[in-house]
């Protein structure tokens, strides 16, 4: 069963060799015990999104790789996987995290006391919809 207490978190690699794949996969599993749930959040692509699957891309530099995934868990798991991705970016020095995710709010540089409707694109939309 899915966690109910979970986490939005991003999992970002930038232009690392792509011998570094597979340990990070492997620690992505191995900290990430629980099934995502994303498959419950509107607007989340249920294949790209479903359980660990990385969408790893060709970094700048050749023989290299880079992705971005958005992925959920519980807390802890959150905090576990982001501490093993942080000693291994440093051990091996490559550019790797786990950060939280921003939310749409933070996206459009609003913070969460600016009311709902209250932006001139909030208010557009009320005054359209």
């Amino acid at each position: 069963m899915a966690p109910t207490n979970t986490r939005l978190a991003v999992i970002t690699a930038s232009d690392i060799p792509r011998h570094h794949r597979a340990a990070i996969e492997h620690l992505v599993a191995t900290h990430l015990i629980e099934p995502a749930t994303l498959s419950a959040h509107v607007g989340i692509d249920l294949f790209a999104a479903h359980g660990w699957f990385i969408p790893w891309r060709p970094g700048p530099t050749p023989g290299h790789t880079s992705c971005q995934h958005l992925t959920d868990a519980p807390p802890a798991q959150i905090d576990a996987l982001a501490q093993a991705l942080s000693h291994y970016a440093r051990e091996h020095q490559i550019a790797v995290s786990l950060e939280p995710a921003p939310s749409w709010r933070a996206s459009f540089g609003l913070d969460a006391t600016t009311p709902p409707g209250h932006t001139p694109a909030e208010q557009h939309r009320a005054d359209i919809g």
